[in-house]
């Protein structure tokens, strides 16, 4: 029996790294990755690999302080998705708007949650100083969101930047990872 128990312990301890929860959801990050909760806001959540701010550092191109963001709301739908920055288009798609305010959105249902993927391009531009040889100074980012919402009201918001040149990390897989294991918890 003490042998269980000190299994259960140590198989704890050792998943534990890898979870999330909080905000009312819980969630798995990939191996390797570490999830920073906001200062200001418990419930705006960093995910990003170990060493993420040394690696953005280092690139030649301006990118997010996080490799993946997830905000948790809870209560109605539209006025959570206006104050994240979210938009209708015209055919009634939610997505964060980008340059000249276009975007392009999907439904998603993950789980218990539904809502909109939305791809939208955004202009960056090379760190000052940054020896780029023959590249221009200008690149393009897709920016990534996802808007999901439950039927109890909590409302959860997970973006990212794409690609960047410099960044070899796979934020669309490790975000797959974190959306595929996103569920309700009983804390909020």
């Amino acid at each position: 029996m003490r042998i269980t128990g000190t299994f259960l312990l140590l198989f704890s301890l050792a998943t534990s790294a890898a979870a999330w929860s909080g905000c009312g959801v819980s969630f798995r990050v990939p191996k390797g990755w570490s999830v920073e909760p906001s200062p200001k806001d418990r419930c705006a959540i960093s995910i990003s690999p170990k060493r993420w701010k040394q690696i953005e550092a280092a690139s030649r191109y301006d990118d997010s302080p996080f490799a993946i963001q997830m905000i948790v709301r809870h209560g109605r739908f539209e006025p959570a998705a206006e104050k994240l920055q979210f938009a209708k288009n015209g055919k009634g798609e939610w997505g964060m708007p980008g340059k000249g305010d276009q975007f392009t959105a999907n439904a998603v249902r993950l789980g218990s949650f539904r809502g909109w993927r939305s791809r939208s391009l955004l202009r960056g531009f090379a760190r000052e100083g940054a020896v780029l040889g023959e590249q221009s100074r200008v690149w393009s980012q897709v920016w990534v969101a996802y808007l999901l919402h439950d039927a109890h009201g909590t409302i959860v918001c997970v973006q990212y930047n794409q690609w960047n040149p410099d960044i070899k990390i796979d934020r669309p897989a490790a975000a797959n990872k974190i959306l595929a294991s996103l569920t309700l918890s009983s804390t909020r």
